[in-house]
């Protein structure tokens, strides 16, 4: 989420020397937020930036360097969140002289005046008995965090203790400062600690406590040391972390902290002799410095833990456990700690040793340290405290246009320049960035993206800040620089624009009717030309896709499929589900259900939109928005369920993000998880809305996704995702450029969009959001990605895509453009008034109404829910009363005319259905009879045939109470009672007895349950036969990936049919085939390879060994060798072709001639011709070819000059040797 689509500010503070730093401001209650936006406007619009008249750069005492004031956009921030309440010097430094002063200084922080490029200094040693404890902090839920993360007590500014002392510090709530925000600077300062955790002690939210900071992710701390005491007494539970100088430097994901990408928490030149006591029963982790410090550079640990100690997570230094963090030039005396932890870092070094200077490598005993009498100390002395200034910078790359010619190649290039961005003030210390790129010309290139500000990577072997040596300011690379710090890739920046292709119609018409042509193979690769109905209901997107995109199934298909949704709810309700539904799995068969023209609103017994809204959970990430697709995807009335889809979409509608300076931030990323949360937006986005209409905002939202989805668009057309995967056998960072499936969200999200697919915007080199797409199924094959992964994901892209380009009024979930949906038919009854009160004017509505009813198969009519079918019976009797009273009089006689009626029904029962015959005949006849008293015949008509009584009533009896006996169940193991019932019920003579059967509908829909479970346990044994099939082509998969794949059918196999319910089938099912998909990975084609192998074998025949270097002739050989193994393995993969190909090219281009040093005319002796021919070339008499110049440059300088003759003529006298 970005984080204006936070509500967070940002405000760009320019310290004195230029650093850039983006802050934030916390989140805060309603009307201190109202304040902050009056008093920012008041400033953004009146505030008039104005330069200082002078620096002062100097101070009475000592050389200590003074602070600058703060930049004018500094001054504002500060403004807004209230005046430094310290005293200031002449210089604008603030002072703090007494304990009061510091508490002044924490009354400030807590009040959100952070002292933001501030410089503090103190100007004596303090007592610090009397400091007052940071308030405790509202709790962990409520929003008090900031652009960083960082959440607590915060300071921003640089305090230089000026060597002096606080003492007597107590305060086991916290340290010093709670967090030292990214920038942060403490120096010259000693804190003196006799601090007791007790079980009064109140902690902040950090997990560990620190002396001078509980955190300081990204701060600096110089030149500071720690001593005294820090003790746990029996009765405190807090804190389960205790260190010498701070917390958290790389603060906890558990604490929702994240660091500042631009610095690094860094201790340099400190020390401790903390000493750490435990008196409770429970271990204790101590840190001498601080746990998760990314730099720690000469540092010592001289304290002692006492007690019982965490040994495997205390450390007399630091924790360092990753890549980007340092531990250079540290020590701890491994005398003083009595429980020496596991894997201490840093080097152990005994007390003697301590004492002694030369145990200090690189340490500078001049300025900054002296010896003391048992480990070295500060040279108090000393007192500078210069800014840290990060440098905003930017690679600049050489500028590409594309060229079909060159293809990939095109995004080559070179660095042009690094820019300093940071305004330095005239740059009085002459601050320029040295570089040197690296000579491998294919490791600095382009990602693929396009523009005249495209990403791209720069690789270099240097880059290095120079100045001039002063007293005020060093200056930095950000920490983040290198993109990637092993390599010394840097992301860069630069112009790499199109060719000007431009698409005819023709050609845009292809391409669509390639898409279709393309649906149409996805779905004959996933269905097959006898789908089972079973397997397909497991796969509700499957289901969905195929439908939307037309997709021919053999008919009566997709009621069978829906009869597997019908049949899976109905087990659902019988087991007496209410509550516990996933969200999203439910949407996503409303999906279904609603595209192949079903109702979900009657599903087995279910209300699905009900279920949705109000019955489920919300168990996956995206769950909103396919609820959203869900409730949208039909004419439904979404006020019936508390829902409003306009609200939902207004909710995601965010102000589009800014930088510091107002400039709205461009992105080039098109990631799946972003495309996917906007596109319920696309519903209601007109491109025409103007400005202040209710849906300006939204267009205004989308049409700014729909530019950053040209933005993230590649020369090839497809989008990058922001994904990079693992580094190729060069080094060079693979970014995900073609990822099919951050692709095919792309294409649903413009298609929802309703416009021109094909759009200028969507169009690069003539290559567009479907070519790639497209291309997979050339030769009416699937291949590339799409046979991996939910290949369905690809059909709903390209039919988005169709639907815009042919201006399609129903977009991909928009299914009211499927035909005799019964969604439509229950909308019309359930608009039709009620039987009593409607009226003659309604006939041709009803009239309607009966006719697509009487339309339906028995399938669609049972979706048809009953309180709709009553409503139609009632009318119809209403309006057409003979027709009705005839209807029921049929049915009558039709019983009443079976030639076995007497064995099947008891004599009374059959004439008092007779009586009802005689008096309906006789309403009948009477030309008098109004339409009440027909109506009330065939009502009498109906109830008789229903009180017939069969003569197997007892047998009915047993039925109805086996019935009763079925249990809820979600598994095979409950079906006997089932079983029992479906056997009664199966031996009754007469149909007219089972109809009869009180709770029949109760046995069915169990025995639909049941075969609903059978038929999944069916279709997951069908699956894992199939996947077996899949692993046995060893001559198309790679053998590390069909084994890879191997353990998903152990997986599946594990799965007992008896103990499992539908869904847990039906999602090792899908698992299956979907992990074994993803996992098996084809043979590539090694027809290059061969031919490479092939075309060097022949090469190498006509050269002679002999005439080059024994070592690159190796590395051929090995390279020819690599190559045949990798031609030859069932296991190597595409990546491992492509270096073997790659690798015999480099091998055999750098084939040298073996040379002689002094052998420069090549005669195999090295003697006074030589040295003639080498004279002769220097005076320019004679040209000497590349391999005679390698000869002739006996002392590898790159140079062939009078020094080479001379040393040829010393080995000829046998001087020297080469």
């Amino acid at each position: 989420m970005v984080r204006v689509t936070e509500m967070l500010i940002f405000i760009k503070g320019l310290s004195t020397k230029g650093t850039l730093i983006m802050e934030g401001l916390r989140k805060t209650k309603p009307a201190k937020w109202l304040c902050f936006f009056l008093a920012l406007l008041l400033t953004l619009t009146c505030f008039t930036p104005f330069a200082r008249a002078e620096e002062n750069t100097s101070q009475e005492a000592g050389n200590t360097v003074l602070a600058d004031t703060a930049q004018p956009e500094a001054q504002a921030v500060s403004e807004e969140k209230g005046t430094p309440s310290l005293k200031q010097d002449a210089e604008g430094n603030y002072l703090i002289g007494s304990v009061e002063d510091l508490n002044t200084l924490r009354a400030d922080i807590v009040k959100d005046i952070e002292y933001e490029n501030e410089h503090l200094l103190l100007t004596a040693d303090i007592d610090a008995g009397n400091l007052t404890p940071y308030p405790e902090l509202p709790p962990t839920d409520e929003p008090y965090t900031t652009s960083e993360g960082l959440f607590g007590y915060i300071f921003r500014g640089k305090l230089n203790g000026m060597g002096h002392k606080i003492y007597n510090f107590k305060d086991s709530g916290s340290g010093l400062f709670d967090v030292l925000a990214p920038g942060a600077q403490i120096g010259n300062l000693t804190v003196e600690a006799n601090v007791n955790f007790t079980k009064d002690t109140k902690k902040l939210r950090s997990s560990t406590y620190g002396v001078i900071a509980n955190m300081m992710p990204g701060a600096w701390i110089q030149r500071c040391a720690t001593t005294g005491s820090v003790t746990i007494q029996s009765d405190y539970q807090g804190y389960v972390g205790f260190s010498g100088m701070v917390g958290f430097a790389n603060p906890p994901k558990e604490a929702n902290v994240s660091n500042s990408s631009e610095y690094k928490g860094t201790i340099e030149d400190s020390y401790s002799t903390v000493v750490f006591t435990n008196n409770t029963q429970s271990s204790a982790s101590f840190y001498g410095m601080g746990p998760g410090v990314q730099v720690l550079k000469n540092c010592f640990f001289a304290g002692s833990f006492k007690g019982k100690v965490n040994k495997e997570i205390s450390q007399p230094l630091a924790r360092m456990s990753t890549a980007n963090e340092n531990m250079e030039s540290c020590y701890f005396d491994s005398l003083k700690i009595s429980t020496l932890p596991a894997n201490a870092q840093g080097e152990k070094v005994p007390t003697y040793k301590m004492r002694s200077q030369e145990t200090f490598k690189g340490w500078d005993f001049g300025q900054i340290w002296k010896m003391g009498d048992d480990h070295p100390v500060l040279n108090t002395g000393y007192t500078i405290l210069k800014d840290k200034v990060i440098l905003d910078t930017e690679v600049v790359l050489e500028p590409r246009v594309y060229s079909e010619a060159l293809g990939g190649d095109s995004t080559l290039t070179r660095v042009q320049d690094i820019k300093i961005k940071t305004d330095l003030g005239g740059n009085p210390h002459q601050v320029t960035i040295d570089y040197e790129e690296t000579p491998d010309t294919k490791n600095t290139f382009y990602v693929g993206m396009m523009g005249d500000h495209a990403r791209g990577l720069a690789q270099f072997d240097k880059v290095e800040v120079k100045y001039t040596e002063n007293d005020e300011a060093e200056y930095y690379l950000p920490s983040d620089f290198y993109k990637y710090a092993d390599r010394k890739q840097a992301e860069a920046w630069g112009s790499f624009t199109q060719d000007g292709t431009v698409l005819s119609d023709d050609q845009k018409q292809e391409l669509i009717d390639q898409a279709k042509k393309a649906c149409d193979l996805i779905f004959d690769y996933k269905l097959g030309s006898t789908p089972d109905a079973a397997t397909v209901a497991s796969d509700s997107w499957l289901v969905f896709s195929a439908a939307r995109c037309n997709y021919k199934v053999p008919d009566g298909f997709w009621d069978q499929v829906y009869k597997q949704y019908e049949a899976r709810y109905a087990a659902y309700k019988a087991q007496g589900q209410v509550d516990g539904f996933d969200t999203s799995d439910t949407a996503k068969d409303v999906l279904a259900i609603s595209a192949i023209g079903y109702d979900p609103r009657n599903v087995g017994g279910y209300d699905l939109l009900d279920v949705i809204i109000n019955h489920s959970g919300d168990r996956d990430y995206f769950a909103s928005q396919t609820a959203a697709f869900a409730m949208y995807s039909n004419d439904f009335d979404e006020s019936q369920y508390g829902y409003s889809m306009a609200d939902y979409v207004k909710s995601k509608v965010t102000p589009i993000e800014v930088d510091a300076d107002g400039v709205k931030v461009e992105k080039d990323q098109a990631a799946d998880m972003w495309t996917m949360a906007w596109q319920p937006l696309m519903f209601f986005y007109d491109p025409n809305a103007q400005e202040g209409s209710e849906w300006y905002d939204l267009k205004l939202f989308v049409e700014d996704g729909l530019n950053q989805i040209s933005a993230a668009q590649t020369y090839m057309g497809n989008c990058w995702g922001g994904y990079i995967n693992s580094a190729d056998s060069t080094g060079k960072p693979k970014y995900d450029i073609t990822n099919t499936w951050t692709n095919a969200q792309v294409q649903i999200s413009v298609g929802l969009a309703g416009i021109d697919p094909f759009d200028a915007r969507f169009v690069k080199n003539g290559n567009t959001l479907i070519t790639r797409a497209v291309s997979f199924f050339e030769g009416g094959q699937v291949g590339g990605d799409v046979k991996g992964g939910e290949s369905a994901q690809v059909a709903r892209g390209l039919n988005s895509i169709i639907r815009a380009y042919e201006q399609n009024p129903h977009n991909l979930f928009d299914c009211r453009d499927v035909e005799d949906s019964t969604v439509q038919i229950n909308n019309a009854i359930g608009a039709l008034p009620e039987g009593a009160a409607i009226t003659e004017e309604k006939r041709q509505d009803f009239d309607q109404c009966w006719e697509q009813y009487n339309k339906l198969n028995d399938t669609q009519k049972s979706n048809i829910s009953n309180t709709n079918k009553e409503k139609l019976q009632a009318i119809y009797e209403k309006f057409y009363p003979d027709e009705n009273l005839e209807s029921a009089l049929e049915l009558a006689k039709t019983e009443l005319s079976k030639s076995n009626v007497s064995e099947i029904y008891t004599q009374d029962s059959i004439n008092n259905l007779k009586a009802a015959v005689e008096a309906a005949e006789k309403v009948q006849k009477d030309t008098q009879a109004t339409s009440e008293q027909k109506a009330e015949q065939a009502s009498k008509l109906r109830k008789a045939v229903e009180a017939l009584v069969t003569t197997e009533a007892e047998d009915m009896k047993k039925v109805e109470t086996a019935i009763d006996q079925i249990k809820p169940f979600t598994t095979l193991e409950g079906r006997k009672p089932v079983d029992t019932a479906k056997d009664l019920y199966d031996k009754l003579k007469y149909d007219e007895s089972r109809e009869r059967i009180k709770n029949r509908d109760t046995l069915l829909s169990n025995v639909t349950a049941l075969e609903g479970l059978e038929a999944a346990g069916d279709s997951l044994k069908a699956a894992i036969a199939a996947a077996k099939e899949q692993l046995a082509q060893t001559d198309k998969y790679l053998a590390s990936s069909i084994e890879a794949a191997r353990q998903y059918i152990t997986i599946a196999e594990k799965v007992d049919v008896q103990t499992s319910t539908v869904q847990e089938l039906a999602n090792a099912q899908i698992t299956l085939e979907r992990y074994v998909n993803d996992t098996l990975k084809e043979q590539p084609d090694k027809t290059e390879l061969n031919n490479k192998i092939a075309e060097i074998t022949e090469k190498m025949k006509a050269l002679d060994e002999k005439d080059y270097s024994a070592e690159k002739w190796k590395t051929l050989e090995d390279a020819l060798s690599t190559a045949k193994d990798v031609a030859e393995s069932n296991d190597a993969d595409g990546g491992a072709v492509t270096s073997a190909i790659e690798g015999l090219d480099n091998a055999f281009n750098g084939l040298e001639e073996d040379v002689m040093l002094g052998d420069v005319t090549g005669d195999g002796k090295i003697n006074g011709l030589d040295v003639t021919w080498v004279m002769q070339y220097n005076v320019g008499s004679r040209a000497l070819d590349e391999k005679a110049m390698k000869a002739a440059d006996v002392n590898n300088d790159g140079k062939v000059n009078a020094l080479d003759v001379t040393w040829i003529m010393q080995h000829n006298v046998g001087l020297r040797t080469f």
